[in-house]
């Protein structure tokens, strides 16, 4: 995962490391020919570093919706991000990660227990529900 951010990172991600908010947006999907995931993070600066995943294992939606909250969130700390805002369309994950909602699906569950120890990677982490149509 470093190596892909050293290839894609210009010299002014480096520049941004720890000061200012960051932005994440993250979007997973699941269709019956393949579910992925699409994550962009945006430096203070505004440039923007976009990947897409395409998940090789039975899923369903939520769990592609969490799975790119993960690989954004390891992204961002690989980058050295402190403060990060995260918009997410899953009104269910964005709940669930701010405490509203509780995961009673084991499966969910150990994947917000994963977020929940990676988000003590940052010194602010901010998540927002918003439409599919702003992400």
């Amino acid at each position: 995962m470093a190596q892909i951010l050293e290839e894609q990172a210009p010299e002014n991600v480096k520049q941004h490391e720890g000061v200012s908010e960051w932005v994440l947006h993250i979007d997973g999907s699941f269709m019956n020919t393949g579910s992925g995931a699409r994550v962009v993070i945006r430096i203070p600066d505004g440039f923007e570093m976009k990947y897409s995943l395409r998940l090789i294992f039975p899923t369903t939606n939520n769990i592609a919706e969490y799975k790119a909250l993960l690989v954004g969130l390891r992204l961002a700390k690989e980058c050295s991000a402190k403060r990060l805002a995260i918009y997410n369309d899953s009104k269910l994950i964005v709940n669930q990660v701010n405490w509203s909602f509780e995961a009673s699906n084991p499966h969910l569950a150990r994947y917000l227990t994963k977020v929940r120890e990676a988000a003590w990677s940052f010194d602010k982490l901010i998540q927002v529900h918003v439409l599919k149509s702003e992400i």
